[in-house]
């Protein structure tokens, strides 16, 4: 497994914290009973550093990032935070009353089989970032006209309007060919069920 992060602090943590959740440790790997960890290497590059990324950017941007301003304002366009992209999710959602979520805020976009082997999405939004308070429970999201567990073709039908007609022509790229893990199943599935 190969996890790479950007450089920044809260990336590097998220990172870390992301895979403590995902692989606790087996017996012989503890290191103290009392701490359910163990390290997972996490890479990262500083941006001026990892060149590869930035003649990927030029190639896809269609100039030259190296030259002139072009990187400041390039990096101003695909610059992401996560509070933003969020947000964003929550609107294209037409979840509309919601407040700014704050840092820590996770959306979960669960895919489930049911018994008749139908597939569906079940939506949940964790917003507590109080330390003190504990996790708290995740609410569950209910898109307009649908339940709890939303059928993955009703999920679709109510997006259709913000999906690609032509994603490889579109994006410039193939994110299905490209996408090599198992996260990206909810890609495949809302993609042949278009």
């Amino acid at each position: 497994m190969l996890v790479n992060s950007s450089a920044s602090h809260r990336c590097l943590t998220s990172a870390a914290a992301t895979m403590a959740s995902f692989y606790t440790p087996e017996e012989s790997w503890k290191m103290d009973d009392r701490l359910n960890w163990q390290p997972i290497p996490i890479h990262y590059l500083p941006l001026y550093q990892d060149k590869a990324k930035f003649e990927y950017v030029s190639n896809y941007a269609g100039f030259n990032i190296f030259q002139g301003m072009y990187a400041l304002h390039l990096y101003d366009t695909l610059r992401i935070e996560h509070d933003i992209n969020i947000a964003a999710i929550l609107l294209a959602l037409n979840f509309t009353n919601m407040r700014r979520p704050p840092y820590c805020a996770t959306l979960l976009f669960e895919l489930h089989e049911m018994s008749d082997a139908s597939m569906t999405l079940r939506l949940l939004y964790l917003n507590s970032t109080d330390p003190l308070a504990g996790m708290g429970e995740p609410h569950v999201l209910e898109l307009d006209d649908c339940s709890e567990f939303c059928p993955v073709e009703d999920f679709t039908k109510k997006l259709l309007h913000l999906m690609p007609e032509n994603w490889e022509q579109e994006c410039q790229l193939n994110i299905l060919d490209t996408c090599d893990s198992d996260n990206c199943e909810i890609f495949r599935v809302i993609q042949n069920n278009k």
